[in-house]
């Protein structure tokens, strides 16, 4: 049994991320880098990064009894599809791995500055596994 994502759900999923990524990234290097022109940046990275947005509404639009799995596959062909998905796992596998490492290192600076970064992530990882078993999905 699967469960559908609604449109409500992806757009909350995706400002978390992009509140995420731009409090980690863009506070940190390209404000004190261009100072007063900052905000041209951010206006860009805001109208570049609505064009995936929209490709992905309309696709996952196409046909609502699919996943984006075999959405791509029917939409780009089996070859170019299994590309797609492909450099979308790869994509989304980065992204966890430095919202992770930015969670590790928030904790490790702020709350437990005594406290090895390593041990740190055995623990979230502890909890976070410990979660998904009570949420009873696979892992």
């Amino acid at each position: 049994m699967s469960k559908k994502i609604t449109n409500s759900q992806v757009g909350s999923l995706a400002y978390i991320l992009i509140l995420l990524n731009y409090l980690g990234t863009t506070s940190d290097s390209i404000i004190p880098l261009v100072k007063q022109d900052s905000w041209i940046s951010i206006i860009l990275a805001f109208l570049i990064g609505i064009i995936p947005l929209f490709i992905f509404l309309k696709i996952m639009d196409y046909e609502p009894d699919l996943n984006i799995i075999e959405k791509n596959k029917v939409l780009f062909g089996k070859v170019f599809g299994n590309i797609i998905n492909l450099v979308l796992a790869i994509f989304f596998f980065f992204s966890v791995i430095y919202s992770f490492w930015n969670l590790i290192s928030f904790l490790g600076s702020q709350y437990l500055h005594r406290t090895p970064p390593i041990f740190i992530g055995i623990c979230t990882c502890i909890c976070i596994i410990y979660l998904l078993q009570g949420m009873k999905v696979k892992i």
